[in-house]
């Protein structure tokens, strides 16, 4: 305890930081192990948070006129942070189905340029891809292996640095697990963050970064003069659980994870089924914690429809429109990602009782407005 009541080294408590190299190294096999010493050899900190990682290595990115182009596949969750996009900014959007991003829609992004403009730093050609590769938030989806080496291999090509933001990695359900962007990088281009809130508790705000030595020494260098380090209490409270439970039991307790959302994922797609068949699109997730409507024919906005369900039924979901840029227009759509791993059966029902209700009301009243819209402009243009 006299130990880690004490400042510590900003990277992170040596037993913790060598336990998770690893973990790293058994879990994804990452080719850069295998490197000199170097900027491209995989190095590992410990962050207060995986946000707090995304957000400091954002700030790395501005420069004094302007920010670094970056592609974006959305919906995601990393537009919902105003001042991390304000600092990375430029933004490119590539598209999501139901086999995660999308490589035409990356190469179609990419068009404008030819991978030689990579060297011109003038060019303007996007310099990072983000990406949110497993059990997605909002949307829910996991990227396929084959589209994983495809997007890798369109990075190399155009020098694009991949920022693996996949704090849900272990909720995903396949087995085994679909392979990560770290363990393709053979030229240090991945920088992976790792996050324990999805898999021990959020409270403890413990996450990692993995990535080439030279980017993750330079977030070190940030954090000294920000946080400095994460909790001594959270880092040996990782620590003594990770050893107590070495590979097989942390696999089991993963696995316990994995089934206590599955059951509740399947109970709030159920509930979807009986309240909400002819009112709302959703996808079916194969892991993670989410379920991502889209309703159509409202008139409303995604906040507006979520004030309702508030408002006459005492229950909130999160208004997915966030999770776009700003300016995009979401024509005659409200989105709403609901959450399922912390509300019961009971709740959840209520949720979707309450979004039918809300939904159909909504809709009769714009219908209704529409009619008597056409019938005004009917009766216009008999005069």
């Amino acid at each position: 305890m006299g130990v880690v009541l004490q400042y510590g080294k900003t990277k992170g408590q040596d037993n913790l930081l060598e336990l998770l190299y690893k973990m790293q190294c058994e879990e994804h096999r990452p080719p850069t192990v295998a490197l000199e010493a170097g900027p491209s050899k995989m190095s590992i900190l410990m962050s207060p948070g995986a946000q707090m990682a995304l957000a400091s290595f954002a700030l790395m990115c501005v420069n004094a006129t302007d920010g670094i182009p970056t592609i974006f596949s959305i919906p995601t969750f990393a537009t919902m942070s105003a001042p991390l996009v304000d600092r990375v900014h430029r933004g490119l959007c590539v598209d999501v189905d139901g086999e995660g991003t999308i490589p035409e829609s990356l190469r179609n992004v990419l068009s404008k340029w030819t991978p030689d403009d990579a060297k011109n730093p003038k060019s303007g050609i996007p310099r990072i891809l983000w990406l949110n590769p497993s059990c997605s938030n909002p949307a829910g989806v996991t990227t396929s292996a084959q589209r994983r080496k495809e997007i890798y291999s369109i990075a190399h090509e155009y020098n694009l640095l991949i920022v693996e933001d996949d704090p849900y990695y272990y909720l995903q359900e396949n087995q085994p697990r679909i392979p990560s962007y770290l363990s393709l990088d053979v030229d240090g281009r991945v920088l992976r963050f790792d996050s324990f809130s999805k898999i021990v508790g959020p409270g403890l705000r413990c996450a990692f970064v993995t990535g080439p030595e030279a980017i993750v020494k330079k977030m070190e260098y940030a954090y000294m003069q920000s946080s400095q380090h994460v909790c001594g209490l959270s880092q040996i409270i990782i620590y003594k659980l990770l050893k107590k439970w070495g590979s097989t039991g942390f696999e089991a307790h993963i696995q316990r994870v994995v089934a206590f959302n599955r059951e509740r994922r399947h109970c709030a797609l159920a509930m979807a089924d009986k309240w909400l068949k002819g009112l709302a699109e959703w996808s079916v997730p194969t892991g993670g914690m989410y379920v991502y409507l889209k309703v159509y024919g409202t008139g409303l906005k995604s906040e507006e429809l979520n004030e309702r369900l508030m408002e006459a039924h005492k229950v909130a979901v999160v208004p997915a429109s966030g999770f776009y840029p700003r300016g995009a227009k979401l024509t005659d759509v409200a989105v709403l990602r609901i959450s399922t791993s912390m509300a019961d059966a009971e709740v959840m029902e209520k949720v979707m009782k309450g979004l039918s209700q809300v939904i159909q009301e909504a809709k009769t009243a714009y219908s209704k407005q529409k009619t008597d819209r056409a019938d005004i402009v009917s009766s216009e243009n008999c005069m």
